[in-house]
């Protein structure tokens, strides 16, 4: 997620997704029977794979380092925002209740005197398993590290 490099050049990933759509249009007219009923079969795009498409100069040399993740659901935009977050506050002694203060956010009161650390060492499998954390708890666990944290 976020901005392309500034080196990224529009027409050259244009160009190779215009190809690359163009091959796969011809491929697929050439099926035998209905099109729609082709294209939903794997022999049909393994036989593509095999497809030679000639493609602009130099679209490999920007293509980013590494995969953008979109998250498909709530839960794992959380997950991600959790995995992404909880490293700055393994350690951390304070109480949930100062992180509270803090955030001007609301915590479960009977948790309240909890370490942050004793979250923050959690993966986000092991916190999903944590007793009396749902998701919209753990929503706002989030709220609390990623406002601490500045993101």
């Amino acid at each position: 997620m976020g901005r392309p490099p500034s080196h990224f050049s529009t027409a050259v990933h244009s160009e190779a997704l215009k190809a690359a759509c163009k091959a796969a249009w011809a491929h697929l007219t050439r099926q035998q029977g209905n099109i729609g009923e082709a294209s939903k079969k794997e022999d049909c795009w393994k036989a593509f794979l095999q497809t030679e498409i000639c493609l602009p100069e130099g679209w490999e040399t920007e293509l980013a380092a590494t995969p953008y993740n979109t998250p498909r659901t709530e839960e794992e935009a959380l997950s991600m925002a959790w995995e992404r977050l909880r490293h700055g506050f393994e350690g951390d002694v304070r109480t949930m209740e100062t992180l509270e203060a803090v955030t001007g956010k609301q915590w479960v009161r009977s948790r309240r005197h909890d370490t942050v650390w004793s979250y923050a060492v959690l993966t986000w499998d092991q916190l999903r398993q944590k007793r009396g954390l749902g998701l919209k708890k753990i929503r706002g666990l989030i709220e609390m590290f990623a406002i601490w944290a500045g993101a």
